[in-house]
């Protein structure tokens, strides 16, 4: 009979943690991590680590830039494309000043 139970608890933990995952995106940042409700069903996209992205990695993933900003969370996808912008403006001054 325990068996039983176990089975059962396991069926239904797992249940809960595919609800989850449907409904979900975990976004980590170098700071933080964050839970972020998905636009749309499904399971791409589930964990991300977007302090490394930058705005081409932010056009493969249009969904999660859509979820993260209609989530409040906008300041991680425009962080990225600012942060392109001084690498890109440092590096071309850089090579004016050689």
């Amino acid at each position: 009979m325990s068996k039983l139970i176990f089975l059962f608890a396991g069926i239904l933990l797992g249940g809960i943690l595919m609800i989850g995952a449907f409904n979900y995106h975990v976004v980590a940042t170098a700071d933080q991590t964050f839970l972020i409700t998905r636009t749309e069903s499904g399971l791409s996209d589930l964990y991300v680590n977007v302090s490394e992205w930058d705005a081409e990695e932010w056009s493969r993933h249009q969904q999660l830039a859509s979820a993260c900003t209609q989530s409040g969370h906008g300041d991680l996808v425009k962080k990225s494309f600012s942060d392109q912008i001084i690498d890109i403006l440092s590096e071309q001054i850089g090579r004016a000043t050689r």
